[in-house]
């Protein structure tokens, strides 16, 4: 009967299941999983191997069925149930054979062993210990793991066995992996077998981000009483029980806003709901609501930012009242306070002037060292100083006196002496004195007092038949530099020099030179012949003005004889003004 009962479930895909005094099978066909399975479900050492053996992890099989064109003979079909893909990741070919007896079709035996190599690749057995709720479930149902510590992430399961002891009430389920692709595979609805089964291995420095389809947020307000304030309300729960908190965060719904951590949830790994009420936020303004994962070694998960909400509005529903309390408690309470604190330091100044004036008096009433009463010495020393502040002042009142304003001091001249018997009054007249022949001794800002003995620039010779000269070579090159001088734009530049053409008939030229602030060129004056620039007295003249950017000046005399030779000059001056300085010393 056995025999006969397992050949028929063979043939539709399935297996039998001893369980107790009943049985039961397990068929290949997807399945829906019931329930999820974690670490904290078990209560005893779980056993899963890395994958299925070498021996059992076929990827050949050579069925054999029940022809009828053949009598009804079992026999093999024309070519092996290949998996080439499989042959290609395990190296070489495993093949079993495999007898179907009571299949009668080719194709339905093509599928049957596509399952078999299918479910010989399939993780197991894995032996579970969990807890007494699991006692449920049967042998052939379907539910997921999801602890990354085993290696298992979301990985589905069919239960093969289940033992329940009746000490403890400790359910062992023994269960292996169910891939979900083996079956559009199996079934002829895709060309692309699955990936074998293999375990998740377990990054402890990284942690999946929350979905979005677990979590939601509103905007709104959060009322009171007194009135309402802004808020964000988020509720979701966490499926994974590696999660030990939950971070809450939000950012304006703007480009480039910064996101502002709110609140840290801890949490028990049991998925239970989460509400988290967000506050302290600007009201009719709209937010990103943002949830992190954090996990036992306090890894931050990536962040998810939810769907914008818009906050609402402030509103104060009781205005007589501040935190629950009448507003005119609050205010006499504000007044007592107040009062109370006046009253405090009105004593502790009293207390504090009244210590000073104690003290004070015993160091009047205590003696010095030599025994004289400190009363009498500080009586003595308020005499010696005011009769120096009055000695000082007469002083001072020798001087001079204080202005009417009282900023300034005006000093007696006749009074304060710079020699014996000589006052600075005297000193000042004497200078007047003198001055008065000599004019550029006096203001002279215009040169309306002449130009003798100033030296603004330039230099002079003396007018004498062996006085100096100047050597020349030609071309117009500079012989003789005017010294630089600063000037400033606009300012006319006005300088000379006479020849003495009884020893030289050449021409003579004068040119003015610019520059800047830097020492950069400004503007250059072309040389000027002297034949054409005489001036009525015989001398050679030239006028230029400043430019714009003009720092400093300079004026350069040249000839452009073919000869060598010398050239004697006299009075050659240069000056900043219309004003002629003669005899002006180098």
């Amino acid at each position: 009967k056995w025999d006969v009962l397992k050949a028929m479930l063979i043939a539709g895909a399935g297996a039998p299941v001893k369980r107790g005094a009943t049985i039961s099978c397990v068929v290949s066909a997807p399945q829906t999983s019931l329930d999820t399975l974690t670490a904290a479900d078990v209560v005893g050492e779980v056993s899963i191997p890395a994958t299925a053996s070498r021996r059992t992890r076929i990827n050949v099989i050579w069925p054999r069925y029940r022809e009828e064109s053949q009598d009804w003979q079992v026999v093999p079909t024309a070519a092996p149930v290949v998996i080439a893909d499989y042959v290609t990741a395990d190296g070489a070919q495993r093949t079993r054979e495999v007898e179907y007896q009571l299949v009668q079709d080719p194709d339905q035996v093509g599928t049957l062993a596509a399952y078999d190599i299918e479910n010989a690749r399939e993780i197991g057995p894995i032996i579970l210990p969990c807890k007494p709720r699991w006692m449920g479930y049967r042998p052939g149902d379907c539910i997921t793991v999801s602890e990354p510590e085993y290696g298992l992430v979301n990985q589905k399961v069919v239960i093969l066995n289940r033992n329940v002891d009746p000490a403890t009430m400790i359910t062992t389920l023994t269960v292996r992996t169910e891939t979900d692709g083996k079956h559009p595979y199996a079934l002829g609805q895709t060309a692309s077998p699955p990936p074998s089964p293999a375990l998740t291995s377990v990054d402890p420095t990284t942690i999946a981000a929350p979905v979005t389809v677990n979590w939601t947020a509103s905007g709104g307000t959060l009322s009171s009483p007194t009135g309402s304030i802004p808020a964000i309300t988020i509720v979701g729960a966490c499926p994974d029980p590696n999660v030990t908190g939950v971070v809450f965060g939000y950012r304006p719904n703007s480009t480039g806003s910064t996101v502002s951590k709110f609140n840290e949830v801890a949490i028990d790994g049991s998925g239970a709901t989460i509400t988290q009420v967000i506050t302290g936020l600007a009201p009719a303004t709209s937010y990103i609501p943002i949830v992190q994962y954090l996990s036992a070694r306090d890894v931050l998960s990536a962040p998810i930012e939810l769907s914008a909400v818009t906050t609402g509005s402030n509103v104060a529903t009781d205005t007589n009242k501040v935190g629950g309390t009448n507003s005119t408690d609050v205010l006499a309470s504000i007044v007592a306070a107040a009062t109370d604190a006046d009253n405090a330091a009105i004593a502790i100044i009293g207390g504090i002037v009244s210590t000073e004036n104690e003290r004070a008096q015993r160091l009047v009433d205590s003696y010095l060292p030599d025994g004289t009463s400190a009363k009498i010495a500080i009586q003595n020393l308020t005499t010696t100083v005011s009769a120096n502040n009055a000695t000082t002042l007469e002083t001072f009142s020798l001087l001079g006196a204080r202005t009417s304003d009282g900023l300034g001091f005006a000093l007696d001249l006749t009074k304060v002496q710079v020699g014996p018997g000589l006052s600075i009054g005297s000193r000042f007249s004497n200078v007047e004195a003198r001055s008065v022949t000599r004019a550029n001794l006096i203001p002279n800002g215009d040169l309306s007092q002449g130009a003798a003995g100033l030296t603004l620039s330039g230099f002079a010779f003396q007018n004498e038949w062996n006085g100096p000269r100047l050597s020349y070579n030609g071309s117009g090159v500079p012989q003789a530099t005017w010294p630089m001088f600063v000037t400033t734009p606009g300012a006319v530049l006005t300088f000379g020099a006479t020849k003495d053409d009884n020893r030289a008939t050449h021409p003579v030229y004068l040119q003015s030179r610019w520059y800047k602030a830097d020492g950069t060129p400004s503007a250059v004056t072309p040389f000027g012949p002297s034949t054409t620039t005489l001036n009525s007295e015989g001398r050679l003249v030239l006028t230029d003005t400043a430019p714009s950017d003009a720092k400093f000046g300079a004026a350069y005399f040249a000839s452009d004889a073919a000869d060598s030779g010398y050239v004697d000059l006299t009075n050659v001056t240069a000056v900043l003004g219309a004003v002629d300085v003669p005899n002006a010393p180098p």
